[in-house]
């Protein structure tokens, strides 16, 4: 991965999915592709829950931010929105222990693209019920930071 001002959104949404693909455990075990990038059609072959849907890498400019000598530079916080579904309560806590766990696990990657002051912040729990089945959604928000 090479992030740039002109790749960030591309390249910070590829970093993520590799890192919680690669070393977040499906707690189903199943084969199927369970990590997305927008709510799966339920037509298409839908494998169930658990999922966890990656949104599109949000980014804002903070301007004139002075740095140690500087005149003042851009800071831009980059936000990428993770949220977990699942029929199972304790479902939604291990995996979002285990994708927290991972972003810290991965900052030293992310910091060697530029992208620092790696935080991760749960939102609130809540209880949908989709076609039947009652779902806890749990919002799950990684921010960072790039010069």
């Amino acid at each position: 991965m090479t992030v740039t001002n002109s790749t960030i959104r591309t390249e910070v949404w590829n970093e993520v999915y590799t890192f919680i693909n690669a070393d977040v455990s499906d707690p189903e075990s199943r084969s199927a592709k369970w990590i997305f990038g927008a709510f799966p059609n339920p037509d298409d072959s839908f494998v169930g829950y658990p999922i966890i849907i990656i949104d599109p890498v949000k980014k804002s400019n903070v301007s004139n931010v002075k740095t140690m000598g500087s005149s003042g530079v851009y800071k831009k916080v980059i936000d990428v929105e993770i949220t977990i579904y699942a029929v199972k309560s304790a479902q939604i806590d291990s995996l979002s222990d285990s994708i927290e766990a991972q972003a810290i696990s991965n900052s030293s990657d992310l910091r060697a693209q530029g992208l620092n002051e790696t935080q991760v912040t749960d939102g609130d729990t809540d209880t949908l019920l989709v076609g039947g089945d009652r779902v806890h959604v749990k919002p799950m928000n990684l921010r960072l930071e790039r010069w």
